[in-house]
């Protein structure tokens, strides 16, 4: 969790690495195959 003042916009860049979480944590095979690549961000 990030900490900032009331009202401040909270920017996060995280992106869960759901192969191991299931691998470790849960001792399963992922439920659906993922995607290797990540989206390109758009310039706003």
């Amino acid at each position: 969790m990030d900490c900032v003042p009331p009202t401040f916009p909270v920017e996060v860049d995280f992106t869960p690495d759901l192969a191991a979480f299931y691998g470790e944590w849960l001792r399963r095979d992922l439920p659906v195959a993922l995607c290797t690549r990540r989206p390109l961000r758009r310039s706003t």
